[in-house]
């Protein structure tokens, strides 16, 4: 089918709009998403997000049927971008300084340092108060700026930096006392 009825079905709200969308450009768009998240899964969920985001916005957006494709390949881009982003580690500052011991080549050992890491990680969360885990969780979780958690949370940067460095702190001397061997 060509562009132009695609995006006519589109604004029409026509279910066809997506088998038909899926059908020209689906296997493509899988592969971009495939590519950038390195998950089956993940490319399913991103596709599935993209053509709702294609539902809702060509209608509105897109005009001329010549950018389909590009603005398609443009949207499952950055839904994988974002879902890479958010699909970090739960703490990407503390992986990159509590675990960076050398990868030995027994798997169970990494397996048990892990475990260890996250116990003592929960541990200090169920001691820690409601604002430094909002602080914590949004800096390392959701990778945002400092900036951005001090004006959302009212605080200065020097807090929430203060705020993450004692955590830290408090996971590697919990860390440290169980000989973890990180």
């Amino acid at each position: 089918m060509e562009d132009k009825r695609i995006v006519e079905l589109f604004e029409l709200e026509a279910d066809k709009a997506i088998y038909a969308f899926d059908e020209k450009y689906g296997r493509a768009l899988f592969q971009r998403a495939n590519q950038i998240l390195e998950n089956v899964e993940d490319a399913k969920e991103c596709i599935n997000e993209c053509y709702l985001k294609m539902w809702q916005n060509v209608p509105k957006r897109l005009k001329n049927s010549d950018a389909l494709f590009s603005y398609a390949f443009a949207t499952i881009s950055n839904i994988a971008r974002n879902m890479r982003c958010r699909d970090r580690k739960y703490y990407v500052e503390l992986n990159d300084e509590l675990m960076s011991w050398e990868q030995t080549t027994d798997p169970i050992e990494n397996i048990i340092n892990r475990m260890i890491v996250r116990e003592v990680m929960e541990e200090i969360c169920k001691g820690s108060n409601e604002i430094c885990l909002r602080v914590v969780a949004r800096r390392y979780r959701n990778n945002e700026p400092v900036r951005k958690v001090a004006l959302d949370e009212g605080l200065s940067e020097a807090s929430v930096k203060m705020y993450c460095r004692r955590f830290r702190q408090r996971v590697a001397k919990a860390l440290a006392q169980r000989g973890a061997g990180i």
